[in-house]
């Protein structure tokens, strides 16, 4: 639904009349046709993000609150962050960057592909408020035509 509702929000009509075909191990595109094929959706810590584009993007968001310990930090990324900001900003980023490269989140793909060090403004864009942290992964370009929304979960 909520890449439904991103669409209909930037060109129209109602949720349902954009429907999206499901496939596996990629993330779904719109039926219809749109100048913005590329759809990434996530969903966590009570919020909803997606994001449309002309190219591949990836969004990932987290609530702020959330504790991710170093004892599965560690393992996963291979250092510490000093602060448990620090390692929440890296993890929505990863998030984020595998789901532009259609990238599964499994423990093995986070272990070769996590970014170390932490990555750069050029590939990911990190927002962070008191609620919650949006991760935008994207090559450069696209961001100014991207459309994003992200609002708090209903479910």
């Amino acid at each position: 639904m909520a890449g439904q509702t991103v669409y209909a929000k930037s060109f129209g009509g109602l949720p349902a009349e954009w429907p999206l075909r499901e496939q596996p191990s990629l993330p779904p595109t719109p039926e219809r046709n749109s100048p913005f094929p590329f759809l990434s959706i996530s969903h966590g810590g009570g919020f909803v993000s997606a994001g449309i584009a002309k190219q591949a993007i990836g969004v990932d968001v987290e609530s702020a609150t959330r504790h991710l310990p170093e004892e599965i930090f560690i393992p996963l990324f291979g250092h510490t962050a000093t602060a448990p900001a620090d390692r929440l900003d890296h993890w929505v980023a990863t998030e984020a960057y595998l789901k532009q490269k259609s990238l599964p989140a499994h423990t093995d793909t986070l272990k070769r592909h996590a970014l170390k060090p932490v990555p750069t403004a050029g590939r990911v864009r990190l927002w962070r408020t008191n609620e919650y942290v949006f991760g935008l992964a994207a090559v450069h370009g696209v961001l100014e035509d991207a459309v994003f929304a992200h609002w708090g979960w209903w479910g």
